[in-house]
């Protein structure tokens, strides 16, 4: 049986206003679990600072995540969560299923979205 213990806050996607641009609507509250927070980042060839070293500077190369929500979350493609400060939008949906065939939970795939 799937138990959130944290929580985050999710926009549903609301349709667009006069001007074209995609609204979201009014933040909920709802109970997750997190998977996997994958937040890496890489090694480039430019350099950190201006001084005569040959330092390296990090560039963020993957943003993805990977949380559980319970079963009667009302969640879509496009939709947008936000976790302690960092914003995602909704990049895949998987309901799934105990082994008795009831739906247990919602495993969401999100991607790092500016906010």
């Amino acid at each position: 049986m799937f138990q959130p213990n944290a929580f985050c806050t999710l926009r549903l996607r609301g349709g667009r206003d006069k001007y074209g641009q995609e609204r979201l609507l009014d933040p909920i509250e709802i109970g997750y679990a997190p998977v996997n927070m994958n937040i890496t980042a890489d090694k480039t060839s430019v350099r950190s600072d201006s001084s005569a070293s040959r330092g390296q500077a990090e560039e963020m190369t993957s943003r993805n995540a990977k949380i559980l929500v319970p079963a009667g979350t009302i969640v879509k493609h496009g939709d947008q969560v936000d976790i302690d400060g960092e914003s995602f939008r909704v990049s895949g949906r998987h309901v799934r299923k105990s082994v008795f065939g009831v739906v247990d939970h919602i495993e969401l795939l999100l991607e790092a979205w500016p906010a």
